[in-house]
């Protein structure tokens, strides 16, 4: 017999899925195991092999969503100025192969048949909830930019901002525009971004194309730049292709846009998504020591006289950690806006701007309600609770 599938996931798939395999054909001699080789795309370098023996019906399931997981990463593209494709492993693309091995008798060496048949697997770190089912629904974002983000947003002028698309065959980007708007509506700036490795993926990084859209990532832009420095810009949208994702960003009020806080978060399906919220951030600070008691009494006198000396500390610090806390408000909250908002608290890895970058932060709320009753949660918002991921210096 040969092994053979019975069922393969689809692709692309999401590291964050249910990623199975079922097989058949497993050799009835003795010490018979499947074998899964997890190897690169080219399949010259394995790098995960798994054995198992198949169930009482000689059959073999792998789930490998996890294995798959460990080798993808996200890209830290927030700050491009032009499109640019994966560079850090947010996009991989496998050979997953089977095979066999079995003996002739039970304490005999191994006969080994790797190899039987495979299947070319691309992934995303993209999250599928059980309750939707096994794979990852790719194909919902083949028009769209990989976002779950709602069409309108509010942005600040030294805001960053990406969007991420797909770079496959039956999905790719051929052009990107930009365009800027008036209070009343006239277009002040227009640019056409041509350059976006529109169905050239033959790489496996080109797989996915980051897009930036933040008007601090236009800044030195040509055209662009100029117009966003102005005061009289009122909105701007972004375009793929004809009119795949189209998103319009809305210029946030002067008198509050400096005390928001910008969020960079990855998304559901594996790619930064991007929130202001606009109020004003507040800190906290929180502080525990360690300390020990020292005797009034010098008994470690080098002349032997013991003077009075009132500025002799008693109770001694001898270090001092300091924790910040900081609370970001948003405005009220659509119903879209909040469900979307949700991906941020439940987000790996999250990042606050900070002069003129980013830096990592840890969200500290354990809970978050969704709005889901329109009528009774009319006013709806989410305070935002974060520590810096590296923490403040001890003092001592």
């Amino acid at each position: 017999m040969a092994v053979s599938f019975i069922s393969t996931p689809t692709t692309p798939n999401g590291t964050q899925a249910t990623i199975v395999y079922s097989l058949t054909g497993l050799s009835l001699e003795p010490q018979a195991k499947y074998i899964c080789d997890v190897k690169d795309e080219t399949g010259t370098t394995q790098l995960v092999r798994i054995k198992q023996p198949s169930n009482e019906s000689n059959f073999g399931v792998f789930e490998i969503s996890d294995v798959l997981h460990d080798y993808t990463d996200w890209d830290e593209v927030w700050t491009t100025p032009t499109i640019v494709s994966s560079s850090n492993n947010n996009t991989k693309t496998f050979s997953i192969e089977f095979g066999e091995e079995f003996g002739t008798s039970p304490s005999s060496s191994l006969i080994v048949s790797e190899s039987q048949v495979s299947q070319s697997l691309t992934v995303y770190p993209a999250v599928e909830e059980l309750v939707s089912g096994l794979n990852w629904q790719s194909g919902s974002y083949y028009n769209d930019f990989l976002s779950n983000s709602p069409a309108t947003q509010s942005v600040r002028l030294e805001d960053y901002g990406t969007l991420s698309h797909f770079n496959l065959e039956d999905s790719f980007v051929e052009n990107y525009r930009v365009t800027i708007f008036d209070e009343s509506n006239s277009i002040l700036a227009q640019k056409f971004f041509t350059n976006t490795y529109s169905g050239s993926n033959d790489v496996e990084a080109s797989r996915l194309v980051h897009y930036p859209y933040g008007p601090q990532n236009f800044i030195n832009e040509v055209s662009l730049g100029p117009v966003f420095s102005n005061s009289n810009w009122s909105y701007y949208t972004v375009v793929a292709n004809q009119n795949e994702g189209d998103r319009r960003f809305e210029r946030l009020n002067s008198c509050i846009e400096e005390n928001g806080t910008r969020f960079a978060f990855i998304n559901k399906v594996g790619t930064w998504d991007y929130y202001t919220a606009n109020l004003t951030k507040v800190e906290t600070q929180t502080y525990n020591q360690d300390t020990f008691e020292q005797e009034f009494v010098n008994y470690s006198t080098s002349d032997g006289s013991v003077a009075f000396d009132k500025s002799r500390r008693g109770t001694t610090i001898y270090n001092k950690t300091i924790q910040k806390n900081f609370g970001a408000q948003t405005d009220w909250l659509t119903t879209e806006e909040s469900e979307w908002l949700l991906e941020l608290f439940q987000s790996p890895s999250v990042y606050v701007q900070y002069e003129g970058g980013f830096v990592p932060v840890i969200i500290t709320n354990t809970s978050a309600e969704r709005k889901s009753n329109p009528r009774g949660q009319k006013l709806f918002t989410y305070r935002i609770n974060y520590q810096y991921a590296n923490k403040p210096k001890s003092r001592r």
